[in-house]
């Protein structure tokens, strides 16, 4: 072997062990805005909080937007009204419903349900397009939604009968199908642009949206709110909006999609528990720890085809 093709190797393993690290920090700073969205939840309205976040984000994306080709800035007209729709789905709609099922239920339990929400663009895939799946793929479906329905239930199954299911889970469902609708257009408006510029111009357009939606006496009282929800919200806006972003798709480069998918979303649930556990001190029932293990399997059999 040359040196040139030892160099060649030894960079190729070390990419094979930063892209799955990264991808695994990646999806540990998504697992803390959970918990960051519930402390903020604490004092702070569901729109102004999304609001606030959404204006941190767009300062965070801008500044760094600012140092690259002033090309990046460019979009098509024709475009603003997918993006518009894209922001108002993606981001007011899918955040609305986390944060109102956050008041009612457990960060463990909305962590869990919203896994699920890369399957149900895989099944309507393969039911609107007839797109063929796998066998595994159908596997992990059966799996992950055992796992919700167990989730959901409490562990009583038998609760299914007289649908004595909690608020918050069902109002968590919501964030799954926001999630979907997001997905389908998202891939088209990706090939045509980069994703941090497409990142900002939909956060804009969902602060827009806000402007009519959000009551602004709440918005006035978050200087007032205490030191850990303006934590709270800066962690949000910064960290996991901003940092967070920029980590996926500059992960993707490395391992690709899918290995960053079934990555994230499969561990997830489990950095989510954990936290949730050791920050807030939620309690961690066996059949929540079961249900994390048959979401986050079946995701992985799901994704990984």
């Amino acid at each position: 072997m040359t040196h040139k093709d030892a160099q060649s190797a030894a960079t190729r393993d070390s990419a094979s062990a930063v892209g799955p690290a990264l991808a695994l920090l990646t999806a540990l700073i998504f697992a803390t805005s959970s918990i960051a969205a519930k402390i903020a939840t604490f004092e702070l309205e569901a729109l102004t909080i999304i609001l606030v976040r959404s204006a941190i984000a767009v300062v965070a994306l801008l500044a760094v937007m600012l140092f690259q080709n002033r090309s990046v800035f460019r979009i098509s007209m024709r475009d603003i009204p997918a993006i518009a729709d894209l922001g108002v789905v993606g981001i007011v709609a899918t955040l609305w419903f986390l944060l109102q099922a956050l008041t009612f239920t457990t960060v463990t339990s909305t962590a869990l349900i919203g896994a699920t929400a890369p399957i149900v663009p895989a099944v309507s895939a393969a039911i609107v397009f007839k797109e063929r799946l796998p066998r595994v793929a159908y596997l992990g479906v059966v799996l992950s939604f055992g796992g919700v329905v167990l989730l959901i239930t409490d562990g009583r199954i038998a609760a299914l009968r007289d649908l004595s299911f909690n608020r918050g889970d069902l109002l968590m469902f919501g964030n799954v199908v926001s999630s979907a609708i997001y997905a389908l257009p998202i891939r088209s408006l990706s090939a045509k642009y980069a994703s941090l510029p497409l990142t900002f111009y939909m956060t804009i357009a969902a602060m827009l949206a806000l402007l009519f939606l959000v009551d602004f006496d709440q918005v006035r009282a978050v200087p007032s709110a205490s030191a850990t929800s303006i934590w709270a919200l800066l962690y949000l806006g910064i960290v996991t909006s901003a940092i967070g972003y920029f980590l996926y798709n500059y992960t993707v480069k490395i391992v690709g999609p899918t290995v960053m998918s079934c990555t994230v979303f499969s561990a997830m649930p489990v950095f989510v528990m954990i936290l949730a556990w050791v920050i807030l001190g939620e309690a961690v029932a066996a059949f929540e720890v079961v249900s994390a293990w048959l979401v986050s399997f079946g995701l992985f059999c799901v994704l990984r085809p």
